[in-house]
């Protein structure tokens, strides 16, 4: 099993998952999120991620050029597509930064189905995602 713990807005926060051996920290770049940080904020808290803890960068529908410039200003290693991106898209913008990435596909319980499901998450194995996180739906938030 592999643990990530995402959101993190403290140093003291990824000191403690780092303590408790988190294979993964998340940092949310979504600013209508409440555990959203900015490129400084960013660049604080990954200084304290050790060797061998991969830091993910969550982005909702953020736009090539907004990636670019996150790539270039932010260490990370992976980044968690959280919107309404295409398997397709999310290709392309992790190719353009060259990182690895995993896609959060929400789940509508009253539409979505088993079947549906899988072909969502073959969708987005076939175009390249290294993981697939399922989440709950909701309809104004990510």
């Amino acid at each position: 099993m592999h643990v990530k713990f995402c959101g993190f807005t403290q140093l003291s926060d990824i000191q403690t998952a780092a303590q408790l051996g988190a294979d993964a920290v998340g940092l949310v770049f979504y600013p209508p999120s409440p555990r959203a940080v900015t490129i400084e904020q960013a660049q604080t808290l990954s200084a304290a991620v050790p060797a061998f803890v991969s830091v993910v960068a969550l982005v909702v529908n953020m736009p090539k050029d907004e990636l670019v410039k996150l790539a270039n200003d932010v260490p990370f290693d992976i980044i968690q597509f959280h919107g309404d991106e295409t398997a397709e898209q999310c290709e392309q913008l992790a190719s353009t930064v060259n990182k690895r990435w995993v896609k959060a596909l929400r789940i509508n319980a009253e539409q979505d189905t088993p079947d549906s499901v899988r072909a969502q998450i073959a969708q987005f194995a076939d175009a390249g995602a290294s993981s697939i996180l399922l989440d709950a739906y909701h309809q104004t938030a990510y």
